[in-house]
């Protein structure tokens, strides 16, 4: 294998670079990263207004959902009072059955 060693005097031959040079580097430099950085702004609003409208999208479901939770609720609730409606009179009607039995047995004790 054979290696090529530069000298002080070759590699100041070659890479020879003026304070121009540097500033053009410097200048293109600072273009390169106001160029990023915009697109990183323009994709970070991007991805902004793409997870807000899926947040909304996420909170309209969820409001319907609740919606209609809300409603069968409603109805649950609303089948609930019907039912102890007819306990309260199936219950009130066997309690005045109740209540004439024992007032007939009461005349008939009376009547003994």
């Amino acid at each position: 294998m054979e290696y090529n060693f530069a000298t002080k005097h070759d590699l100041r031959e070659h890479t020879f670079i003026t304070s121009a040079d540097l500033k053009d580097t410097r200048l293109s430099f600072e273009k390169r990263c106001d160029e990023l950085d915009q697109k990183f702004d323009k994709r970070c609003d991007e991805l902004d207004q793409k997870f807000d409208k899926r947040c909304d999208g996420l909170d309209q479901k969820i409001d319907k959902r609740f919606d209609e939770l809300d409603q069968k609720i409603d109805g649950l609730r609303l089948e609930m009072n019907q039912r102890f409606t007819q306990l309260e009179n199936k219950l009130t009607i066997k309690l005045g059955g109740l209540l004439a039995l024992s007032v007939g047995l009461m005349s008939v004790v009376t009547k003994l």
